[in-house]
């Protein structure tokens, strides 16, 4: 990066809805990073931007490329829209931060994952979740080997409710409703269980919201080489919920119970570890505001590695686009190329 750095790595955001703001809000927070500019389509949108961060703005992609104070850029289009201007930005020498989903192909990740290493620039997903404080807690938990070897788990989001906004329920927008919650459930799953996955089935079914075009349910069934098991079920329809995690190991469990509130995705999990001697709720840690920009704020500027890496991220894309193929197949299982 060419920018001083008491002055911290100007960073670009393309696109600025609420997730711009949110993005922009995190940057403003941390320290070696700045906001230099925002690109939105949106007149609205750009007037925003400048009113809420004193921000100049660029109505056209490639102006803000241009512009020689942008090091950094976080793409926030569509999900169906991420490669593009990706590519576009490594090319123009940036430096690169992905929403997810990161693709909605292989294909396409790889081609941006090969753009970054030919280019030499960074490139990294913003899966934010990683921070959640109850997933914290069971993943250490997982770690410490308390519950033995994880060999089964399931996991559910869902409830009888209305699909949200365009970008999360029109299939050809969002890539269709694995890639919604998935993008966040898978990357906790290989985390959790990081051997190879031998093969993926998904079904899904279309019943109730005619009026967008993503399912209105989806499960997904992964196998690993190592013999586990593990399954994600998004719904929309679903009257009573189950938990949000249910993880066996061969010497105990965890459970992640719903928080009890009209939005409980809103709020962490109760997290309690069952073993033969009894049971623990555990005391969640606290959450560390900003984590993903302050992780990659001291990569860029000390070496501190990656917490999210495009691998990973390419790892996630592959489940969720070979679920995508057993569901047009009938619920077969897929092999998956990772």
């Amino acid at each position: 990066m060419s920018e001083d750095s008491a002055r911290g790595v100007g960073v670009g955001l393309l696109g600025y809805g609420a997730i711009g703001r949110d993005h922009a809000a995190s940057i403003v927070a941390t320290s070696g990073l700045r906001l230099a500019a925002v690109c939105d389509l949106s007149a609205e949108r750009r007037e925003a931007a400048a009113r809420d961060w004193k921000v100049r703005t660029h109505v056209a992609q490639d102006a803000m490329l241009d512009d020689p104070e942008v090091g950094l850029v976080v793409v926030g289009t569509p999900p169906a829209a991420h490669a593009n201007p990706v590519l576009a930005a490594l090319a123009a020498g940036k430096d690169v931060v992905c929403e997810k989903p990161f693709a909605l192909s292989v294909d396409e990740a790889d081609r941006m994952l090969d753009s970054a290493a030919s280019h030499g620039r960074l490139l990294t997903v913003f899966q934010s979740r990683r921070w959640d404080p109850d997933y914290l807690a069971m993943r250490d938990v997982v770690r410490s080997g308390r519950i033995g070897d994880p060999f089964y788990m399931e996991s559910f989001i869902g409830g009888y409710d209305h699909p949200c906004d365009f970008w999360h329920s029109h299939e050809p927008i969002s890539g269709g409703t694995i890639y919604d919650w998935g993008s966040h459930y898978f990357d906790w799953i290989l985390q959790l269980f990081p051997a190879r996955v031998e093969t993926v089935a998904a079904q899904a079914h279309k019943r109730v919201w005619h009026d967008v075009t993503n399912d209105d349910q989806v499960r997904v069934d992964l196998l690993f080489a190592t013999g586990a098991q593990a399954s994600f079920l998004q719904s929309g329809i679903a009257a009573a919920r189950k938990p949000k995690w249910y993880l066996l190991g061969t010497a105990g469990a965890v459970v992640g119970d719903w928080a009890d509130a009209p939005v409980p995705a809103d709020l962490p999990a109760q997290v309690t570890v069952f073993t033969p001697r009894g049971q623990e709720i555990l005391t969640l840690p606290a959450r560390a505001e900003h984590a993903f920009y302050r992780n990659l704020a001291d990569h860029l500027a000390w070496g501190e590695p990656l917490a999210v890496t495009a691998d990973e991220a390419r790892r996630n894309v592959a489940v969720m686009e070979a679920a995508t193929r057993s569901i047009k197949h009938g619920g077969a299982q897929m092999k998956v190329e990772i």
